[in-house]
């Protein structure tokens, strides 16, 4: 990480260099692409609690990070899938960036949420603004 881009996107994100494997920024067109992998660090299975597990695989998710509304933004995120030596189930690493299932980063639900407020806009004028649909809008206004 010496790049001094790269550690001012990381304090945006809020996370810390030590917990960062690859952090790689660059554009595709006109969108702006943030590749991260994380550092592994400890896991305990969900299902039964056991601390040992081995890697399955590592699963490429594409998130939308809309905190950039003049920039659509995608997060390119390397995550790890463990299955458990107990029980045998399988379970991801805990993903700072999103809620579990959901495709939008936390950010981009907060600052959705917060615009939602004004009265005055439609959910077509936010989709907009944040470069999503406007289904998504109405999805996270309904949850």
């Amino acid at each position: 990480m010496q790049n001094f881009n790269n550690f001012t996107m990381l304090e945006f994100f809020n996370l810390e260099e030590k917990n960062i494997k690859n952090f790689k920024v660059y554009f595709v067109d006109t969108v702006l692409n943030i590749d991260v992998a994380l550092n592994q660090r400890d896991e305990v299975c969900p299902h039964c609690g056991y601390t040992q597990y081995t890697i399955k695989e590592y699963v490429q998710k594409k998130l939308i990070h809309s905190t950039f509304t003049n920039q659509k933004c995608v997060i390119n995120y390397r995550s790890r899938r463990y299955k458990c030596g107990l029980c045998a189930k399988t379970f991801y690493e805990h993903n700072p960036f999103a809620f579990n299932g959901m495709k939008l980063t936390m950010n981009t639900v907060y600052n959705v949420l917060s615009d939602l407020r004004n009265v005055n806009e439609t959910f077509s004028s936010f989709a907009q603004r944040y470069h999503l649909s406007t289904t998504s809008v109405i999805s996270i206004f309904d949850k």
